[in-house]
């Protein structure tokens, strides 16, 4: 396929209208903007997950909750519930402590592994959720806005030369088909389409839908050499979702092209033979003339009662398969056709295929392409010469396309089916109530819709339009056509067309030649409309290049989400903490949720341990405790023993009697709470022991519900 000259894809917010405003806004980025996006993204949700274990981590530990006193598992539970902040951290703990207090503990693995279960569970679960934040991309879809510095129509300047006006029109014209045929072959195609998506996905759709069917003969039925005719039907095409014009549905157009062949009948009634004159230009003297009557130029210089003229010297000068088009405008004034042959609403294809000197080597039954005269030469050297000549000079087949548009938001109001010219006029009728947007897509589609005919699928390609002409190797038809070749060429001819539709519809707003490159003739009509620019930023592609779409949608329901996570995060504590202050509810749960904290823990554990320079600590009932001391240091290591380590010193004095200290001192010193006051009790040498211990271990009233 060729490349759109100057074309790139757009970047930035726009609405993709295959789905509603909301769902369908979308921002595409270039490939390092969006990675930063990503990447922003991946760290906001790993930050919300973390606030999300926290939240319901507070959850649980003020669910379980006790005032009374409790063994060592649940303690170890609330403190990882109150202090961990990873959910893999917090299984790991929990199942240690299942496997620590195995011999031990009440129940350890029934009261732990739920616990460590409920972690994994969360670790998986908010692991896929970060995952699926892909979707955000996924969401947006793999279709691109194309645009380009170029926009507008290709159209033939009235100043220019007929010749330079026709040249720059054939130039148009065959270098549209051979796209086009290129695309149908590698695209349309269901036996090699799947061998080539990397070439297939430009347009929004990889190939426009459309059926095909017999028919009744859409001429009369004297010149049909067939039952039945071979019907070719689009259906209603979405001028959206089709074609690729990104508009909503209020600005949409439907576009049907529906075309019905038949071969001819070449009898005598048609056909007429002549002996060349020198003088009549036809041939040189004694040529056989075959003329075909199916209509006529008027004022044609030749002949003006001939359709097509064939030299039978062809045959045997060597040539390979020749194919000819005609077309006939519905309407047309220059053209006489038979009675037989002239539709009625319909533009008109006559096309003639001459053999000339192809051989077959098996016989063809097909009615266009007919070959079952036997060639009897023998054989040379084990090699068959006999072969098969086609049983007419000339076949010939005639089609008639007709065109339909329709007002997309219903597809109910149509124009009749008739050809390109009349469709296109028939678009003015306030029948279809087209708006500005709807009227200006539809002549998008009008402009090029004479070139969807299927002459100009044929013209100026001669025998390479045919798909039988790929199983030719020098002048012999190597394989055995089928009965249907004629509908395989046809419908190759109609996919053309349709391929065609595609390109041009892309190439308003991405055009194939620059406009200083475009020939003598032609010239690039720019858009002077506020709708017709608007379509310069409207046009979808299936190519992604170096872009990445992302959902407005679900980048705002992650940030959302997330941020109402987080500060729920932010203030859920200090809330439930008021509340519990303000109203009394539970609020042995506020004083267990601060013992709980490591900082809190870690000063009840230097107090408990009488650690010498620490002082007194401030802040008892907040986060973080601190030393009323400024600079206060304490916890060296001096006398601890590295094989059971514990603050505080190992008391290994003696007591004032010289005996050693009883173990309850050791006690006191590594679990106890000694406040300054009684630590002052400690240090009198004549204090007795039991006295301290009398004064420490205070029988504790239950803390109030």
């Amino acid at each position: 396929m060729s490349t759109d000259a100057g074309a790139a894809l757009y970047t930035g917010p726009w609405v993709d209208w295959s789905r509603d405003v909301v769902v369908g806004s979308t921002i595409t980025l270039s490939a390092r903007s969006a990675s930063v996006l990503t990447a922003v993204l991946a760290v906001f949700v790993t930050v919300v997950g973390r606030c999300l274990w926290k939240i319901l981590s507070f959850v649980a530990h003020q669910s379980s909750t006790s005032a009374n006193a409790e063994d060592g598992i649940y303690h170890q539970h609330q403190l990882v519930l109150r202090n961990t902040g990873s959910p893999l951290q917090a299984a790991k703990s929990f199942a240690d402590i299942a496997w620590r207090w195995r011999t031990k503990g009440r129940r350890p693995w029934l009261r732990s592994l739920p616990l460590a279960v409920f972690a994994l569970v969360f670790l998986l679960a908010f692991g896929a959720a970060s995952i699926l934040t892909s979707l955000v991309t996924r969401a947006a879809g793999a279709q691109r806005l194309i645009i380009s510095n170029d926009c507008g129509y290709w159209s033939f300047d009235p100043a220019a030369t007929l010749e330079q006006r026709t040249l720059a029109m054939q130039y148009k014209d065959l270098n549209d088909t051979l796209v086009a045929a290129e695309y149908a072959r590698q695209c349309y195609d269901k036996d090699t389409s799947l061998n080539n998506k990397l070439r297939c996905g430009m347009y929004t759709k990889q190939s426009i839908d459309w059926k095909s069917m017999d028919t009744e003969c859409p001429f009369d039925h004297s010149i049909c050499s067939v039952p039945q005719a071979y019907k070719m039907d689009t259906g209603i095409v979405d001028s959206h979702f089709d074609l690729g014009v990104n508009a909503p549905r209020s600005g949409r157009v439907g576009f049907r092209k529906v075309t019905t062949c038949s071969p001819l009948s070449s009898t005598d009634d048609y056909v007429s033979v002549i002996t060349s004159k020198e003088e009549d230009g036809f041939g040189i003297e004694g040529d056989r003339i075959r003329r075909y009557h199916y209509g006529a130029y008027l004022g044609a210089a030749i002949d003006a009662n001939t359709t097509y003229l064939y030299n039978q010297h062809a045959f045997i000068d060597g040539f390979g398969y020749e194919l000819n088009a005609v077309e006939v405008l519905l309407d047309d004034s220059t053209f006489l056709s038979i009675p037989e042959l002239k539709p009625t609403s319909a533009d008109l294809t006559i096309i003639f295929l001459a053999p000339n000197a192809i051989k077959y080597n098996h016989p063809t039954s097909d009615p266009f392409f007919s070959a079952n005269f036997y060639v009897e030469l023998g054989s040379f050297q084990g090699v068959n010469l006999s072969y098969f000549s086609a049983d007419e000079y000339v076949s010939a087949m005639a089609c008639a396309d007709q065109y339909q548009y329709c007002n997309g938001d219903d597809n109910t109001q149509c124009t009749p089916l008739t050809g390109y010219q009349q469709a296109w006029t028939a678009l003015n009728s306030s029948k279809l109530n087209l708006n500005d947007v709807q009227y200006t897509i539809a002549s998008r589609i009008a402009l090029t819709s004479r070139s969807l005919s299927t002459f100009h699928s044929i013209s100026g390609r001669g025998a390479a339009a045919l798909r039988a002409q790929d199983t030719i190797y020098d002048r012999v038809q190597q394989v055995p056509l089928p009965d249907n070749q004629w509908q395989i060429e046809l419908s190759n001819w109609f996919a053309i067309s349709l391929a065609k539709l595609q390109h041009s519809i892309v190439e308003y707003a991405a055009p194939s030649v620059r406009k200083e490159d475009m020939p003598a003739g032609a010239y690039l009509q720019e858009p002077f409309d506020a709708v017709s620019k608007a379509m310069c930023y409207s046009q979808k592609v299936a190519l992604t290049g170096n872009t990445v779409s992302f959902s407005v949608l679900g980048v705002v329901i992650i940030l959302s989400v997330g941020g109402a996570i987080v500060l729920t995060y932010l203030i859920l504590e200090p809330v439930v903490g008021w509340i519990q202050r303000r109203f009394h509810w539970g609020e042995f749960k506020r004083i267990r949720w601060i013992m709980d904290d490591k900082f809190q823990v870690q000063r009840m554990a230097f107090e408990g341990a009488c650690m010498p320079g620490g002082g007194e600590w401030m802040h008892l009932d907040g986060g973080v405790p601190v030393t009323k001391e400024k600079g206060a240091v304490f916890g060296d290591l001096r006398d601890v023993d590295f094989r059971a380590p514990r603050l505080g010193k190992h008391w290994a004095a003696k007591d004032l009697d010289g005996q050693n200290t009883p173990p309850g001192i050791q006690s006191i010193s590594a679990f106890g709470t000694m406040p300054p006051s009684q630590k002052a009790h400690f240090d009198r040498r004549d204090q007795p022991y039991q006295a301290y211990q009398k004064s420490v271990y205070q029988p504790v009233s239950p803390v109030p519900q």
